[in-house]
């Protein structure tokens, strides 16, 4: 075993977070960053919905933003995912402004922002220029961690 992967096996937890308060919810929530599995299924998942040329339907396009909130979005207090697949429809029917945002979050926080296909460069492949592409499209900017609070 080299050096480096002993290095990186013994190395603390790096996964970069973000603690957010959701006023609307009355709550704040911890956005992670992907790990590169869960990055390969987001990827996996824009992918099948331009195979199956759904980018038009505007429920798939909603469920991108839902997805990657389910994947990134955890219960500070506990640690668990604050929810689940059985939670796409109830996200899908949030304000935009809270999901996308949070979406915009992850997606910064797993290094896919607006930036994220200069540092892939040429080499990015066509699912993760699609993904990147989506991303931009259906999310806010993410620029700030506060989400709107009525």
């Amino acid at each position: 075993m080299s050096r480096i992967s002993e290095k990186v096996r013994a190395a603390k937890d790096v996964t970069q977070k973000e603690l957010v308060p959701v006023g609307d919810w009355d709550t704040t929530v911890e956005v992670r960053g992907m790990t590169v599995g869960d990055r390969a299924s987001y990827f996996a998942h824009i992918a099948e919905i331009q195979r199956e040329g759904n980018f038009t339907k505007d429920e798939d396009m909603q469920a991108v933003d839902a997805h990657v909130v389910i994947n990134c979005v955890f219960d500070p207090d506990d640690g668990n995912h604050a929810f689940t697949e059985d939670d796409v429809d109830m996200l899908v029917n949030q304000p935009a402004a809270i999901v996308g945002t949070l979406a915009s979050i992850a997606l910064r926080l797993s290094g896919l922002d607006g930036k994220a296909e200069e540092r892939l460069g040429k080499g990015c492949s066509t699912s993760a220029k699609t993904a990147l592409k989506v991303m931009e499209s259906s999310s806010t900017d993410g620029s700030s961690s506060d989400l709107p609070v009525n």
